[in-house]
């Protein structure tokens, strides 16, 4: 028996990438990478995933199925 793939989140940045026009892909990763460097700048540790990003576990337990 196969596994379906876990469905697609449409804020995943993958997802997002893939589906914007050419043009503004190169805008959309500099601002992704400046979201990155603030959350990482937040000089907090030990926030769990979840917190910030709401529904994390799902997608995380749903890929972690389908390789079993």
């Amino acid at each position: 028996m196969t596994a379906a793939p876990p469905p697609e989140v449409p804020e995943d940045p993958v997802v997002i990438l893939r589906d914007l026009p050419e043009g503004e892909r190169d805008d959309f990763l500099a601002q992704y990478r400046e979201a990155l460097e603030t959350a990482r700048d937040r000089g907090e540790s030990g926030i769990p995933a979840e917190k910030v990003f709401p529904g994390w576990n799902e997608p995380i337990a749903a890929a972690r199925a389908a390789r079993a």
